[in-house]
């Protein structure tokens, strides 16, 4: 990298004023293998948690080579730290941990000039329940690490390779994630009438 540093080292100059002491990344990707589509391309959706893993970070082998898509270990209550910090607009406590220009750029829908990323996402989402494959098709807008809902304006999600599912609804003002050891596919059920909607309902009967 320009600046010397790895990515660990830069991760944790970023985010360390956040105090997520459980977050950091590794490469799982030697633990699991993707089966192969009819059309050659990989079947990312069959990528399951790996059993290996069973939640012991040091069962997966350090490196200096992350995975920056799905090499990500954390616990429920240092990501929720990093969902409040996108809605509070870049800042951890009185710490200014990224820009509110940078924040509001992640959260661009950068594809949507070029077209759309629907027809990637229908052969990641393969064999998946046929609402749930549609519901997450309304989330083919992406910015920077955010999935864009174009059907409902201000929830952006980050869902994971293995199922787990983080988002934020800015019109609500709260973010949610959901850790789960699974597939991609299991990511896209939460969708449709499922733990998003029913959380987005909680609270907007709260602000009633």
């Amino acid at each position: 990298m320009a600046s010397g540093k790895s990515w660990a080292e830069l991760f944790d100059d970023t985010y360390g004023p956040c105090g997520i002491p459980s977050m950091g990344f590794r490469n799982p990707a030697s633990l699991s293998t993707p089966a192969p589509n009819p059309d050659g391309t990989l079947d990312f959706s069959g990528i399951s948690y790996p059993a290996t893993i069973d939640g012991d970070m040091s069962a997966v082998p350090e490196t200096d080579n992350p995975m920056i898509e799905a090499g990500l270990f954390t616990n429920v209550t240092d990501y929720g730290k990093i969902l409040l910090m996108h809605l509070r607009g870049g800042a951890c406590g009185d710490a200014r941990v990224l820009s509110e220009d940078a924040v509001e750029r992640m959260r661009e829908d950068r594809v949507l000039a070029y077209g759309s990323t629907k027809d990637q996402m229908k052969l990641i989402l393969t064999g998946g329940d046929e609402r749930s494959v549609d519901r997450a098709l309304d989330l083919a807008g992406y910015g920077l690490g955010w999935w864009i809902d174009r059907a409902d304006p201000g929830v952006f999600a980050d869902p994971g390779a293995y199922g787990s599912n983080a988002w934020i609804d800015l019109d609500l003002g709260y973010g949610a994630f959901v850790a789960v050891e699974g597939k991609v596919i299991h990511s896209a059920d939460m969708l449709p009438a499922g733990v998003v909607d029913s959380t987005r309902a909680i609270f907007e009967g709260a602000a009633d």
